[in-house]
């Protein structure tokens, strides 16, 4: 099985939570931001923004996504 990270975290649109389905970006970069280690969509280089979006639930502002879970649409497996 490929590894994967939980990442957990807050989305809040003009001081409220937001509730609905969000469209999400995921890279890991170095400290400087120069390098891209992976992207949701493989797309990311140079610490770039990946081009693809990933589609997440929302929840009362708070969601949480399975980094490298490759049967979320949109979503890569992170090599190991």
């Amino acid at each position: 099985m490929p590894p994967v990270i939980n990442y957990a975290g807050q989305v809040a649109v003009d001081g409220e939570a937001f509730e609905g389905n969000g469209l999400f970006k995921f890279a890991i970069v170095n400290d400087s931001g120069s390098t891209t280690y992976w992207s949701n969509d493989g797309t990311s280089t140079a610490g770039a923004e990946p081009t693809a979006s990933v589609s997440v639930s929302v929840s009362g502002g708070l969601y949480s996504i399975l980094l490298g879970n490759s049967a979320i649409q949109g979503m890569n497996a992170i090599d190991s």
